[in-house]
């Protein structure tokens, strides 16, 4: 053997021996980025991957891991387009298929994205990633008897799949089957206690609330405030659950907060107008009603405002 040959098959294993040793920082880079990504700091998440792929251009999860970000950030063509670079590497990669199902989904390409979920299907029948697909696409067109359907089927495969879980309890929510929903909901904190908890406590907030839980719904909405204390329609919840048991105060101060944080909303206005008009304060009720008619409020708001515009005599 020439030294030249000798040489060259010297540099290829040496090449090879490198990939192999770098691979296993690269996947933990890669977990470091999913990690970011769970907690929504896509910059720092996208850093990482393209850190990834300028190590190694063939590192197909991570093009999966910007398809993903870009979704979240609302970039659909752009998720389409990491997706695609993923499947040139992995042609029949289900995770690439279904992001890239799902930034169709959002374009409201419904039939591109029902394809796509449908061929995974026809390969792979009990991909539950696909059936999830399949049965978001179902909620969004308000089918949630089918939706149900498909999701029951994908928790057959995998009882402990987290995503199924959470659709499920946003399906029996939608089909007002509020102690499914709440059951679903427990399950996927059970699960996973960090997956989209949001979510999660607002949903069985609502649903304690209709199961005539109070506290237990107003300790949820809490806890979804923990999480994010700028979601205004959670402290319109609570005070919601406070003015149904006459406390008119505690009730105005989360409209307060929730006016603070979203001052266009004419249901905070409406809600906080019925407080004050509960507590004789018609002044401010008439304000309130006023100020909800102006922002295009229901036929309610405007009918108070004119019923206290004729008492106050103004």
């Amino acid at each position: 053997m020439s030294l030249k040959l000798n040489l060259f098959l010297f540099a290829i294993l040496l090449q090879l021996t490198t990939i192999a040793q770098q691979k296993p920082n690269l996947d933990k880079m890669f977990q470091s980025s999913f990690e970011k990504y769970q907690a929504k700091q896509f910059e720092q998440a996208n850093t990482i991957l393209d850190f990834i792929l300028e190590s190694d251009s063939t590192y197909y999860k991570a093009y999966i891991g910007k398809a993903n970000i870009s979704i979240a950030k609302r970039q659909y063509r752009t998720a389409i387009l990491n997706a695609n670079r993923a499947l040139d590497y992995q042609a029949d990669n289900i995770k690439a298929l279904c992001v890239k199902a799902k930034a169709l989904m959002w374009m409201k390409d419904i039939n591109g994205s029902k394809e796509i979920y449908r061929a995974i299907l026809a390969r792979h029948p009990k991909a539950v990633k696909a059936l999830n697909g399949l049965a978001r696409i179902d909620l969004l067109q308000k089918r949630y008897k089918d939706a149900v359907q498909k999701l029951n089927k994908a928790i057959k495969y995998d009882s402990k799949h987290k995503e199924t879980l959470y659709n499920l309890a946003s399906a029996y929510f939608k089909l007002k089957d509020f102690s499914r929903s709440a059951k679903y909901c427990n399950k996927t904190q059970k699960i996973d206690p960090n997956y989209r908890t949001e979510s999660v406590y607002t949903i069985r907030g609502h649903c304690n609330n209709r199961l005539n839980n109070p506290v237990g719904a107003i300790l949820d909405f809490r806890e979804g405030l923990k999480l994010n204390p700028n979601n205004s329609s959670l402290y319109n919840n609570i005070a919601l659950i406070f003015s149904k048991q006459g406390k008119y105060d505690k009730a105005i101060k989360y409209l307060n907060a929730s006016i603070k944080i979203y001052s266009k909303s004419s249901v905070s206005y409406y809600n906080r107008g019925m407080a004050y008009n509960s507590l004789g304060k018609y002044e401010e009720a008439y304000t309130d009603f006023k100020k909800a008619c102006d922002l295009g409020g229901s036929e309610d708001a405007c009918g108070y405002y004119q019923s206290l515009k004729k008492k106050l005599k103004k």
